[in-house]
């Protein structure tokens, strides 16, 4: 049985089931890559160069060590668009061209399929997918509507979740990041773990339901956080912290907007910058300074 083999960065974070299982659906073993740490990451930076986001340094790491386990297959798709009218960010579609350059002669068959929902839907992805991987179409298609209920299942726990969480009584701080900073623990320093010992809440954005209106931004990504931001509240929200990475351009131009929403519906905010320099120690003092001064404010309003 063949071997696809997954870096578990960028894209793998905004749908972690989606592509496992239909690739395991169709009866091939998937390999993630293990979770980012500092060997992938010194490994990531040495290759990468200096200009580029710290999620995309690590991504190369992930990658290296994937090609060192001999998989069949690499997944590296040519992420576009993921909503019609929207555009992702030019890295997301640039990495096979960047692959080839960092490794001229790899071992291994690279799966880069579009993924472009300005000109075909996600099933006709899937289904040139299943063709280069030589699998009938009901197959496909089987594995296609597996990999998206599945994907369904999870956003709805995600967002049940969110509705336990808004009833708890506990103080709770909303994480506002890219899926790919927010779920990679070793990037965001743990951040959700150090909130939870400091008996804080943490809630991602991604689980919280998205508010349907016309698209405020150009980019996907930064239009769904946005368009989350739209369903919170200062009833049940008592701070948010908003994670960037250095060099991120649509984060520069996206942070303006985040930190206005907040002030505006007068909810404490928090803007922290991470690279690979980035010190363990110095967050710690910044987000229990901030829980500080929320508390604060709470206890001077009763």
């Amino acid at each position: 049985m063949k071997t696809i083999g997954i870096p578990r960065a960028f894209i793998y974070y905004k749908h972690p089931l989606l592509f496992e299982t239909f690739f395991q659906e169709l009866g091939f073993n998937t390999l993630l890559s293990p979770k980012t740490n500092k060997k992938i990451l010194e490994r990531g930076v040495a290759l990468g160069e200096n200009e580029s986001c710290l999620p995309a340094k690590v991504f190369w790491g992930h990658l290296e060590w994937l090609i060192t386990q001999k998989v069949d297959y690499l997944f590296i798709p040519r992420l576009l668009s993921l909503k019609e009218g929207l555009v992702s960010c030019p890295k997301f579609f640039a990495l096979p061209d960047q692959m080839e350059a960092l490794f001229p002669f790899p071992p291994v068959i690279i799966l880069d399929p579009f993924i472009d929902l300005n000109k075909k839907s996600l099933w006709q992805t899937f289904l040139q997918l299943g063709k280069k991987l030589k699998k009938p179409l009901l197959a496909t298609w089987k594995a296609y509507h597996r990999a998206t209920t599945t994907e369904e299942i999870d956003k709805k726990e995600k967002n049940a979740l969110f509705e336990k969480q808004k009833q708890l009584k506990k103080l709770k701080i909303v994480l506002v990041s890219h899926p790919y900073n927010l779920y990679d623990d070793f990037i965001c320093a743990h951040i959700s773990q150090l909130l939870k010992k400091m008996a804080v809440i943490p809630i991602n954005i991604d689980a919280v339901p998205i508010k349907e209106e016309p698209p405020f931004f150009r980019w996907d990504f930064a239009n769904e956080i946005f368009a989350s931001l739209k369903n919170l509240s200062s009833r049940f929200i008592d701070g948010a912290v908003q994670i960037s990475s250095f060099n991120c351009g649509c984060d520069s131009v996206l942070k303006e907007f985040i930190q206005r929403e907040f002030e505006r519906q007068n909810i404490p905010y928090l803007h922290l910058v991470i690279d690979e320099h980035a010190e363990k120690a110095g967050l710690i003092t910044r987000l229990e300074a901030f829980i500080d001064t929320i508390q604060f404010r709470k206890n001077e309003k009763t």
